[in-house]
């Protein structure tokens, strides 16, 4: 027993070590259930253009959406502690914001360019709203965004009255490709997203930052950290991310269906993603990695139990067993119990007790 109790523990000293664990898995159980899983070839797509297909490289553009959002709800989570359901509901709203400004006009380039702005505003400003009531007025994240997750869609139907945008060329290049490149203009997206966000946190403190106000905001502001601002702007960032997904997802269904269902369920994913990624959803220290990994275990596993024929109520439910057992896992009581060793999340005290230390660690 002790044996097996050191193994684990070694195991899980990398946080990389349970997603890539579960992606290895996936993929060796595709790979016996298709012999030619990984194979990858070149087709003509309904556009007339040469592009990459296999079902790999299907899952690999089709996480697009998952992959950006689970890096901003990485920065919330780490922040505070908790994380935002709202944002499918907010990409609904900013995607009717989006639809309306975009496709109710003449259709042409700065109508389209304004109207990615105007996407991007709005979900900012919801995300901004969410972020005043966690970090100025001290609610639970779950809490604060709960008011936007019952409302949004319905919000969505108001603003965009439930219409499908239009077969155009602007739209179509924003997840589709463009001619002469075999590679999807979304997957093209993500890797660029994923450069910027990791030289960010390579050439600048937003990650020292982000550790610091998660682990203790009293330490933080010791440090000179804000960490009302710093919930703020991790807030705004997934704003940025939600609108980035929604634009891209209402990319892939132009012509069949409108804002307010738009990233059905995607909560359960990103959060999902998370809890696969090895990041503790109590705040503190996160792996960028981990959370890419995590979001690509997850849309490997939709598609898996698609393969299987499973229902999309079904796969909800197969997913909602996988998150009660990482959570599970992820708990002090649990991983106490396993002799690991968790970092002590300090509460905060008050203002005038903050102020009277000494200025040292």
């Amino acid at each position: 027993m002790d044996i097996l109790k050191n193994s684990i523990q070694k195991l899980t000293q990398t946080k990389l070590a349970i997603p890539l664990t579960a992606l290895f898995l996936l993929l060796v159980f595709n790979l016996i259930r298709d012999i030619n899983f990984f194979k990858i070839v070149l087709v003509e797509n309904h556009q007339g253009h040469t592009v990459l297909s296999g079902n790999l490289y299907n899952i690999l553009q089709r996480s697009t959406e998952l992959v950006i959002l689970t890096i901003g709800m990485t920065f919330v989570v780490s922040a505070v502690r908790g994380p935002d359901i709202s944002v499918g509901s907010v990409a609904a709203i900013a995607v009717a914001v989006f639809n309306y400004i975009g496709y109710s006009n003449d259709r042409t380039l700065p109508f389209f360019l304004l109207a990615i702005l105007a996407c991007i505003f709005v979900s900012i400003l919801f995300f901004a709203f969410n972020g005043t009531l966690v970090a100025v007025f001290r609610i639970e994240p779950v809490v604060a965004s709960l008011i936007l997750f019952m409302s949004g869609r319905s919000i969505a139907q108001w603003i965009g009255g439930g219409s499908i945008p239009p077969n155009t060329d602007w739209i179509r290049y924003i997840s589709y490709s463009f001619p002469g490149v075999p590679i999807q203009t979304s997957l093209i997206t993500t890797v660029i997203f994923i450069i910027i966000v990791a030289l960010v946190l390579k050439f600048t403190n937003f990650r020292f930052n982000l550790h610091a106000v998660g682990k203790s905001e009293k330490t933080a502001r010791l440090r000179w950290v804000s960490p009302t601002y710093m919930k703020l702007f991790a807030f705004i960032f997934l704003g940025f991310c939600v609108a980035l997904a929604g634009i891209i997802s209402t990319s892939r269904q132009v012509g069949m269906s409108g804002s307010s269902s738009i990233l059905p369920g995607v909560e359960l994913d990103v959060i999902l993603a998370l809890a696969i990624s090895g990041n503790s959803l109590r705040g503190g220290k996160f792996s960028i990695s981990g959370s890419i990994i995590g979001a690509y275990v997850v849309m490997l596993l939709t598609e898996t139990l698609f393969g299987f024929g499973v229902s999309t109520l079904g796969i909800q439910a197969y997913k909602a067993a996988f998150l009660v057992l990482f959570l599970l896992f992820d708990s002090p009581v649990v991983r106490k119990r396993l002799g690991f060793k968790d970092q002590v999340l300090e509460v905060d005290e008050p203002e005038d007790v903050v102020h009277k230390g000494s200025g040292g660690d």
